[in-house]
């Protein structure tokens, strides 16, 4: 899990020296880059790990990394290049309470353990499971929002 710190910072040096609003295709190229890069060590690794996020195998580090150097094109693209950051504000405050963000989703589960509550079991998997999974991380979203909202914070 180091490695995705490590990753980002990586990617922030990168953007810092080479990211240019009006001229930004060396760096999406480096990104693009490193993506295709990924991609082929994700596929290589596969050969002698597993695919494991709890395991945290060097094969799921670089298929993350594989989906993320290339999305962080997108994402720049629209956002600081085109100016759509607008379309991102209902995530917004994902990137600013992270912390409630992250333990909420805990507290869901431990009480839908205790009430004997889950899902019909065609939510966990395919299709029907990713829709579930992005109403479930707009809630959270949604409810770290109103938290922030009435100044309920959380710190470390």
């Amino acid at each position: 899990l180091h490695s995705f710190g490590m990753a980002g910072m990586w990617a922030g040096l990168i953007m810092q020296k080479y990211a240019n609003k009006e001229n930004p295709k060396r760096f999406y190229s480096i990104f693009a880059i490193v993506g295709v890069a990924m991609l082929i060590a994700a596929i290589v690794s596969h050969q002698y790990w597993i695919i494991s996020k709890i395991q945290a195998t060097p094969t799921w580090l670089f298929y993350c990394c594989a989906i993320f150097f290339p999305l962080f094109i997108l994402i720049y693209w629209l956002t600081d290049v085109k100016g759509k950051s607008r379309w991102f504000a209902i995530i917004k405050p994902a990137g600013t309470a992270t912390l409630p963000c992250y333990i909420i989703p805990y507290a869901w589960y431990n009480v839908q353990s205790l009430f004997d509550a889950w899902y019909p079991h065609v939510l966990y998997s395919g299709v029907p499971g990713l829709i579930r999974s992005a109403v479930f991380s707009l809630l959270i979203i949604g409810i770290a929002w109103v938290l922030m909202k009435g100044r309920i914070r959380l710190k470390i």
